[in-house]
């Protein structure tokens, strides 16, 4: 739709109730931004400060720079990791102020490859955190390519993608 939405964290995604209880929802659009204005991607900047949640937000985006597409699929990324593994090796990285919590952040999450913040789980999961940290600022992420990728190791898995989530009971 032409927008990124700058606070990928799980607080805002919310599942559907009723008849659409297996679909997920994206909320709080308040720091999402337009990246294409009248067919053109918005011009790459610096000097930005951070937006969004520092546990999930791309190095790019620590390091102050204009976010796009690629932001927020590396936050996704990390969004991954932390609901299989249940922490990011970042997290209780607390100081006296929020620019020394958010460099100690930034200074954990540029020096872990994404092998060792992946290691345990399956190898798509890395090649997709390395995939979006090379994305280039106005370059199109293949979400397509991902999509196949996750339900292909669903499937290796034993994951039956039916739609029906573990919370998910059946009414008679």
């Amino acid at each position: 739709k032409g927008y990124i939405h700058r606070d990928i964290k799980p607080d805002n995604f919310v599942m559907g109730t009723g008849k659409n209880i297996h679909v997920v929802y994206i909320i709080d659009f308040g720091l999402s931004k337009q990246y294409m204005d009248n067919g053109k991607h918005i011009k790459f900047t610096r000097d930005k400060s951070l937006t969004g949640t520092a546990r999930y937000a791309s190095v790019n985006n620590h390091m102050g720079y204009e976010q796009s597409r690629r932001d927020d699929m590396e936050s996704l990324a990390y969004m991954f990791i932390y609901f299989l593994k249940g922490k990011l090796p970042w997290q209780g990285c607390n100081r006296q102020n929020n620019a020394e919590k958010f460099d100690r952040i930034y200074q954990k999450k540029a020096n872990t490859t994404p092998n060792e913040l992946c290691e345990g789980l399956p190898i798509e999961f890395s090649s997709f955190l390395a995939y979006c940290k090379q994305l280039e600022f106005e370059e199109t992420p293949n979400y397509g390519y991902w999509r196949r990728e996750f339900q292909e190791v669903a499937r290796a898995h034993a994951i039956e993608y039916d739609g029906k989530f573990d919370w998910f009971a059946k009414t008679k």
